[in-house]
């Protein structure tokens, strides 16, 4: 994988690794062995950040030893730029295997995760929430101390509907 800055998009036509299809990982369950290799080679290329990305998808969701050593790899790479940090966050929130429940934990006291940053916490745990269709999840949140007030707080005003600049609940206007 080349260097942050460095990529570039493939020619037209030179594609020597088939690129992963985005979300469609169900097609390398049956063979989770060519799975790893071809989204590892496709990795490994770094010929620009959307193939990286997709290769990593796949990873992220097949339970080969390739997963964790992509996983770090990238984070090493591209810790410096949050958005991409948020990317990383949601690719592991969003895997299938059965494990993932325990890696979001140990995710929330990873020290780049902020529950204070709104952004991080939708690209963790609101990636989880959807990706399971979980309700509410207090536990995966508490911080390192076990406070969950905040968090709470957020989980109460977010399922209470849109409110004006007073805190009242706003109606829907009936049109006539």
């Amino acid at each position: 994988m080349r260097r942050p800055g460095t990529c570039r998009a493939s020619p037209a036509g030179s594609a020597s690794v088939p690129v992963v299809a985005c979300g469609r990982t169900d097609e390398f369950s049956a063979d989770p062995e060519r799975g790893a290799a071809l989204a590892a080679a496709q990795f490994d290329a770094g010929r620009n950040m959307t193939d990286v990305l997709a290769a990593l998808m796949v990873l992220a969701d097949i339970d080969r030893p390739e997963r964790p050593a992509a996983l770090s790899r990238f984070y090493d790479l591209w810790s410096h730029d949050g958005l991409v940090t948020d990317k990383w966050f949601s690719l592991q929130a969003c895997s299938s295997l059965p494990g993932t429940p325990q890696r979001v934990r140990e995710l929330t006291r990873h020290p780049a995760f902020d529950r204070r940053n709104p952004n991080r916490v939708r690209a963790l745990i609101g990636v989880y929430r959807i990706r399971r269709r979980a309700p509410a999840a207090p536990a995966l949140l508490q911080n390192h101390r076990g406070d969950q007030t905040a968090v709470s707080e957020s989980a109460q005003a977010q399922n209470r509907g849109p409110r004006d600049r007073s805190g009242s609940a706003m109606r829907p206007a009936i049109a006539q």
